[in-house]
Order: structure tokens, then C-alpha cells, then sequence
């Protein structure tokens, strides 16, 4: 078989392949995910009040990885991720508030979870 014909069943294969695994249709990238470990961190301790919509003052949502992307509104040289680095460091104004008894601190395993998401660039599951 020459190379030419190699080359035109192997695209005729992948064309296939690709067809019968999903809706042709279909946009072929969907939206960028949170790694499972990093949104079980943010729903249990972050999402309480920086759900969508935001609540209790929250100046921004931190619920999927476009939003943690995005410059933050209060200070936008930065992106929400570097910002949940800071914060969660912070002892003047740390993430979750210590005011607020009903939100729990984070356990020193998820605070590495996310300090080592953030600090490769908050990449996405995908």
C-alpha cells in the first residue's frame, strides 16, 4: 500500500473514531473544568458565600475556572486565583472570615490543595 493511500485510511479511521464518539455537533472543547480536589475545597469552604449570585458581601464568584481566571474587582491586576492565594494566607484578612463562626477554617490539607493549585497557575481539570 503506498503512503498516499496509508495516509487516506488512517484520516478516514480518525474521521470515524471521532464521529461515533459523541453528537457531531457538538462544540468540540466545553467549558474548562476545576480539578475535583480544588472544587471540593471551594464548595465546602469558599462557595458558602462566593456562590452565583454571590452572598454575604462576596465581591465575586468562585465557582468555575473561567471565573477564577478573571481580574479580581477589587483589585484587578490580579487574577481571583492569585487572590485566593493571599487570602488564605492572610492573617490580617484571611479566607473564611475567623468572624464568622459558621464557616469553617480550612484543615492544612485543603489549604495545600489550594495553595498548590494556585501556585502552578490554576490549571483546569482538563
Amino acid at each position: 500500500m503506498s503512503a498516499a493511500a496509508r495516509a487516506a485510511v488512517l484520516s478516514l479511521l480518525v474521521a470515524t473514531a471521532a464521529t461515533a464518539c459523541g453528537d457531531e455537533d457538538a462544540p468540540a472543547d466545553g467549558p474548562a473544568a476545576i480539578p475535583s480536589d480544588v472544587e471540593r475545597v471551594l464548595v465546602d469552604r469558599c462557595q458558602p458565600c462566593h456562590s452565583d449570585p454571590v452572598t454575604r458581601y462576596a465581591p465575586m464568584p468562585i465557582v468555575d475556572w473561567a471565573q477564577v481566571q478573571e481580574p479580581t474587582p477589587t483589585d484587578p491586576a490580579l487574577a481571583v486565583f492569585e487572590m485566593i492565594e493571599l487570602r488564605i494566607a492572610s492573617e490580617g484578612y484571611p479566607m473564611p472570615p475567623k468572624n464568622s463562626p459558621e464557616l469553617e477554617a480550612f484543615t492544612d490539607t485543603e489549604q495545600q490543595i489550594l495553595l498548590d493549585w494556585v501556585q502552578n497557575g490554576a490549571p483546569s481539570a482538563d
